[in-house]
């Protein structure tokens, strides 16, 4: 009897010795989804800056799975500092936060990392009301931007996977058409058109610009024009770009006045961020 007791206590000694030893071998980081975020809403960034008469800020939270009402601006800055908000700095100047991060001017949030799955995203505006809600699937390790636009204040958002492979032989570029009062446009790169024509709400994939092999950056010449009459250039913008280097180019704000936002200053633009 004694001898059983001496063995069971060693076979249950080697099994949890074993189990510990797999635990270790096999223990890996929690699954994660990279999410980021961009303003792109030329009434959202007249909000911030009414809200925000050079002498404070009134940040416009994102919140993600969060039921409303909430009220963030309230909390304490430490149950609010993992929230990713767009604001305005008392020079009038955009900027973003995330995650203790120092803010960056521009209309960006980099990444943060989420549960792989369906996520509820609920923008809102600096009085803190909802702008607009929408659920994404986070896939893992699948890196994402939400885009934030707007229609006559009506809020939407534009989703995209950031991820691609690298291009050696010259730059990616993809299209964000994030203005919407604008109607199809077309976008030329040097001359050459980058697909048929783009509507409000729409993405493209990244298109690969080609690079002299001598060369390891240069300068594109990018137009934008309605896609009835490709002789008008709206706007135009010489980018900088370097081999292996990817951007996406986010055109945004309103080419005319409208009274639904009460005869605002047209503020129709192209931007730039760079994703590699």
């Amino acid at each position: 009897m004694k001898y059983f007791i001496q063995l069971l206590t060693a076979m249950m000694c080697l099994a949890v010795t074993f189990t510990a030893c797999t635990d270790r071998e096999e223990a890996v980081l929690p699954a994660s989804s990279p999410v980021a975020f961009y303003n792109a809403s030329q009434l959202l960034r007249q909000e911030l800056e009414r809200k925000n008469p050079g002498i404070a800020v009134k940040p416009a939270f994102i919140l993600v799975n969060t039921p409303v009402p909430v009220k963030p601006d309230t909390l304490r800055t430490a149950e609010r500092q993992y929230m990713p908000y767009f604001a305005v700095s008392m020079s009038g100047q955009q900027f973003y936060p995330m995650l203790n991060v120092a803010p960056r001017p521009v209309p960006w949030i980099s990444y943060m990392r989420v549960t792989p799955g369906m996520q509820e995203l609920i923008f809102l505006k600096p009085d803190t009301t909802p702008a607009v809600k929408t659920v994404i699937d986070a896939g893992r390790d699948v890196a994402q931007t939400v885009f934030l636009t707007d229609s006559l204040g009506i809020y939407r958002t534009i989703v995209t996977h950031d991820s691609h492979p690298d291009f050696d032989k010259g730059v990616s570029l993809r299209i964000v058409q994030a203005a919407p009062d604008t109607g199809l446009l077309r976008v030329r790169v040097n001359r050459v058109w980058l697909g048929d024509s783009w509507a409000y709400g729409t993405a493209s994939g990244y298109y690969h610009l080609p690079l002299a092999d001598s060369l390891s950056s240069t300068l594109y010449t990018i137009q934008v024009t309605p896609a009835g009459d490709t002789s008008n250039v709206l706007k135009q913008y010489l980018l900088k770009a370097g081999r292996s280097q990817s951007y996406t180019l986010i055109i945004n704000g309103y080419l005319n006045y409208h009274e639904e936002t009460n005869y605002a200053s047209p503020d129709f633009r192209l931007s730039f961020i760079r994703n590699k």
